[in-house]
């Protein structure tokens, strides 16, 4: 046993035993490495292994932590994002490598100039940063349980620093910045009046998520005082629309299948049915289709919307022809989701696929020439409601997202219903018709800085 002082200027206690003096010392001396290597002073290469630590290589360090999370801890829409990078990003390039071999300066040229020159067949840019930073924590995360499992004695990505998130392109502000300037909103508000998908684009328009309604149920509703659902159906009342409210508390999502073919061939880039998607493997796994999931994509966005004017006439009328539907021999829900409130003719949960291409189609027949997705609808939404004045962490509470810095304001609000949002709804609501004033919107146009934090969101 013996004090040494490290170059930092700690000092570790070193002991080493074996049957013989020679075998105590080789010990010590490997225990002294182990302790350098952990004080980043030492090569990791230079770390005496045992058989099993040699063969613990980083393709099975990710399967063990990824085994090691719980469905409860992980979705199963983010497992397979998980596993699609870890099988295109990180395994092609460290699978064999032994973990404890691994070295910090490898690691960040791979997310500073490895990752960044993929490139599509056109010759731009495949990843975006944002990508590239989420391979790095999932990466950091499995050294983290390795380090807390004993199979590693610090995380190599521990002294690299994570890549940025993208930033929205000039491009693409500019194009939001024109949808408000040229009245965009308003212009689709007014297109869709009395149009079939009405009550769809309306709730896009007050800034609810894609899977948020698309997996709106009659459950989510609640009309007044004293409506309740009878018969999976329901009761419509026009008397206290001061408490009607969406009920938001779950989403369409969909199962993601896996392939069971075989092993994926890392230096072809290619599962053995030559197959790119699981749903298309000869072989595959698990449970697929579309189904209701009881939760929300953030805390934040489990909510009560009130439900205004002409919201709520436009809801109601939507579901009113909803039910005549339902009474169709052609209507032919799934099982579990016969409630829903927006649906193909046959009764089956809408694709976001054929939704968004229906969005897309609405603006291009009302002459919007922006390039807009579905979801900016909802960065549209949070832009009017600022430039009404409506305080950001209400803002927040109308939409549903939530930001690290307004965490504690938003845990201030917590007690309080969505009543406290029906005010700014109901001057959204007549925003929406009229448009913002030439004062708000001149203000907004010429605030570049505020334009990046709206529409970064």
């Amino acid at each position: 046993m013996q004090d040494v002082l490290l170059n930092n200027g700690e000092t570790v206690r070193v002991t080493g035993e074996g049957a013989t003096a020679a075998e105590a010392t080789t010990r010590w001396n490997n225990n002294l490495i182990r302790k350098q290597v952990a004080a980043g002073q030492a090569d990791p290469a230079a770390m005496p292994l045992k058989r099993a630590e040699r063969a613990m290589k980083m393709r099975v360090l990710m399967d063990l932590w990824l085994d090691a999370k719980t469905p409860q801890k992980l979705q199963e829409g983010s497992r397979a994002g998980y596993e699609s990078k870890i099988r295109h990003y990180i395994n092609p390039y460290f699978g064999e490598t032994p973990i404890r071999h691994l070295r910090a300066q490898e690691l960040e040229r791979h997310f500073t100039h490895t990752l960044p020159a993929v490139r599509k067949k056109d010759g731009s840019r495949k990843l975006g940063d944002t990508f590239i930073r989420s391979v790095y924590w999932i990466m950091s995360a499995a050294f983290t349980w390795a380090v807390d499992k004993q199979h590693l004695d610090r995380n190599p990505l521990a002294g690299v620093q994570a890549p940025q998130r993208t930033q929205k392109s000039p491009e693409k502000i500019e194009d939001l910045v024109s949808a408000i300037a040229d009245d965009v909103p308003q212009r689709v508000f007014a297109g869709i009046h009395n149009a079939p998908d009405e009550a769809r684009w309306a709730l896009a328009l007050f800034g609810m998520r894609q899977g948020e309604v698309l997996g709106l149920t009659d459950s989510c509703i609640r009309f007044g005082r004293g409506a309740r659902p009878k018969n999976a159906e329901l009761v419509w009342e026009d008397g206290r629309r001061d408490e009607a409210f969406i009920i938001v508390h779950q989403q369409l999502s969909r199962h993601w299948q896996r392939h069971g073919c075989g092993e994926y061939d890392a230096k072809m880039r290619r599962w053995p049915c030559k197959k790119r998607s699981a749903d298309e493997c000869t072989m595959p796994q698990g449970e697929a289709g579309q189904y209701i999931k009881p939760i929300t994509k953030t805390k934040a966005g489990k909510r009560e919307i009130p439900l205004i004017e002409p919201l709520y006439s436009i809801l109601k009328r939507h579901h009113e022809e909803q039910v005549v539907r339902r009474a169709s021999p052609a209507f032919k829900p799934l099982i579990g989701m016969e409630t829903l409130l927006f649906t193909s003719r046959s009764g089956r949960p809408k694709k976001e696929v054929i939704d968004r291409n229906q969005w897309r189609r609405l603006l291009k027949d009302l002459g919007v020439t922006q390039d807009l997705r579905l979801h900016d609808a909802r960065h549209l939404a949070v832009t009017l409601l600022d430039g009404m004045g409506v305080p950001p962490i209400l803002i927040q509470r109308i939409v549903g997202w939530s930001e690290e810095t307004l965490d504690q304001m938003l845990a201030n609000y917590s007690h309080q219903t969505g009543e406290v949002v029906r005010d700014p709804l109901e001057k959204f609501a007549k925003t929406l018709s009229s448009g913002l004033s030439n004062e708000a919107k001149l203000k907004l146009l010429q605030d570049q800085d505020r334009q990046r934090s709206l529409f970064s969101q």
